[in-house]
């Protein structure tokens, strides 16, 4: 599966994904150890804090006394290497400085087959942020993965086979089930219930499919590989093993996934728009409208499998079209504040499945750029390829010819700005030898309707490089480009731009990093 390298964006302040062993000093690119957070938290499927994960697991991160709403770099590493297991993810931190369960790796230990490959060592979640006075938080978690079953109860949805299904499976399917360390000769009721991610003690099961099944365990506590359900139906699912006391949730009952959906049921892959609900509130329900204050979060269970999917994903918010064509570029909607790049986090490699994810955030009176939408109305777009376009039965979309979401409120500061202008960057594959970067702008007005025929202007202002063209004008969507070649080690350079609507010219740019040692995004600087 090709894979994109999105260039990644801050307003205020440089985003460098740093090299191996760096520690908080003046000169980031100098330093040689990470701090150690002692605000954090790593946990798996059990939802308990520990250090060592198993096959079959999501790993979640929780970590505090972070720059508030503040993108964030968080990426993981094995041993002392630089070597990343997964591209990094891009994700904002709340209104106290908190990143609370956040997935990292789903599905440890299993490839998209849901086979066993060996995955077992020493790795570390290393966390960066740079903040607009020039201060730096960088962090190292350490963990361990065994190749191996968990030394605790799992229960895991399975094909006839007893193959893991990595929590997906098309209408129509049947479900199986199986699961290990439930003591020998453990009584067991298997259950399919709604996908939740709150089980408290005493919360009651309600099986989907009509009834649960009852088994048992045989002399190494494993279960026998049983059928859960005949002809599944789409949905966003959790399997569940309880144990006596039965019928309620209770210590030693074992689910799919506490934080994340277990079990996602599809529609096959089609040509189609994809088109489900994703924009939500902290606790996941869905809205239509929020007020300009309000924070937003992302979280979606798409009820047909997208035909291509990464296991990194970019989450753009972007104005509303009433149609989304094959090939529309993908550009994150201006906010009041100063981050103007998608967040990039982890989904299900088999589902598309994403859990709950923060994208924009609630203002605090002591905030002079507070990170909310302008008043307006906007879509949002999972781009399950990460090649910042959008395509029908690949992306997800909130919305449709709908409005995905709606921003109420008298903006803040002033009035809508009546030109927008919405920057991006990616690899050019066609010249991804030659280090060549296709740089995009997007210029709209105050209600999100292109600007056609602008003339634009592209230069280097600062740093190594060239773009080409220099001199170009907006087509009929309000896009224009230029390619950028030329970056060198260590170093970035600013791309500046002109752009003259309504005989006023307005200006932008976007500073591109070189290449810095064990990275595989590289960081910009947006503004406008």
């Amino acid at each position: 599966m090709r894979r994109t390298s999105i260039i990644l964006g801050m307003v205020v302040g440089v985003m460098l994904l740093l090299s191996c062993g760096l520690e908080q000093v003046d000169d980031p690119l100098s330093a040689e150890a990470f701090s150690i957070s002692e605000m954090s938290a790593l946990h798996g499927t059990t939802g308990e804090e520990r250090d060592t994960f198993y096959r079959y697991e999501t790993l979640y991160l929780t970590i505090e006394d972070l720059f508030p709403r503040w993108q964030t770099s968080v990426e993981i590493v094995q041993g002392d290497d630089c070597y990343a297991v997964h591209d990094h993810m891009l994700v904002i931190t709340d209104e106290e400085g908190r990143i609370t369960d956040l997935p990292v790796w789903i599905n440890i230990g299993v490839d998209e087959n849901g086979n066993p490959v060996d995955e077992s060592g020493s790795y570390a979640i290393r966390i960066v942020q740079a903040n607009a006075k020039g201060e730096w938080n960088k962090f190292r978690i350490e963990f361990t993965v065994v190749n191996g079953l968990a030394p605790f109860a799992m229960v895991q949805p399975t094909t006839a086979a007893g193959v893991f299904n990595n929590g997906a499976a098309l209408e129509g399917d049947d479900v199986y089930a199986g699961g290990n360390n439930f003591g020998a000769g453990a009584e067991v009721r298997l259950y399919v219930v709604d996908a939740s991610t709150l089980y408290q003690t005493g919360m009651l099961y309600s099986d989907v499919t009509g009834g649960f099944e009852t088994v048992n365990a045989d002399a190494n506590g494993s279960l026998p590989n049983t059928l859960v359900w005949t002809g599944a139906t789409a949905g966003g699912y959790d399997v569940v093993a309880d144990v006596a006391p039965f019928g309620e949730y209770n210590a030693g009952d074992a689910v799919t996934s506490v934080k994340t959906t277990g079990l996602t049921v599809q529609a096959p892959a089609g040509a189609a728009d994809i088109i489900q609900d994703i924009a939500c509130d902290i606790t996941g329900s869905y809205l239509n409208q929020y007020d300009e204050s309000d924070p937003l979060y992302a979280l979606a269970d798409p009820l047909v499998r997208p035909a291509e999917i990464n296991s990194i994903v970019a989450v753009y918010v972007t104005d509303h079209r009433d149609v989304w064509a094959q090939g529309d570029d993908l550009a994150t909607a201006e906010t009041v504040g100063s981050h103007t790049s998608p967040t990039i986090c982890v989904v299900n490699p088999v589902s598309g499945s994403l859990a709950l994810v923060q994208l924009r955030g609630e203002p605090k009176p002591q905030n002079r750029q507070p990170l909310n939408l302008w008043p307006g109305d906007y879509d949002v777009v999972i781009d399950m390829n990460m090649n910042g376009v959008y395509d029908p039965g690949i992306d997800v979309l909130d919305g449709g010819s709908q409005i995905g979401f709606t921003v109420t409120g008298d903006g803040v500061p002033g009035e809508i700005p009546k030109v927008k202008l919405f920057y991006g960057s990616m690899v050019d594959y066609d010249r991804v030898n030659a280090g060549v970067r296709r740089v995009f702008l997007l210029v709209t007005d105050g209600d999100g309707n292109p600007v056609v025929d602008a003339p634009v202007y592209f230069n280097v202002g600062r740093g190594p490089g060239s773009v080409d063209p220099t001199e170009t004008m907006t087509d009929a969507n309000g896009y224009a480009e230029t390619f950028y070649s030329g970056s060198e080690y260590g170093q970035y350079s600013i791309i500046r731009t002109r752009v003259r609507v309504d005989n006023a010219w307005r200006q932008a740019w976007i500073s591109v990093w070189g290449e810095i040692p064990c990275t595989h995004d590289q960081g910009i600087l947006i503004g406008g």
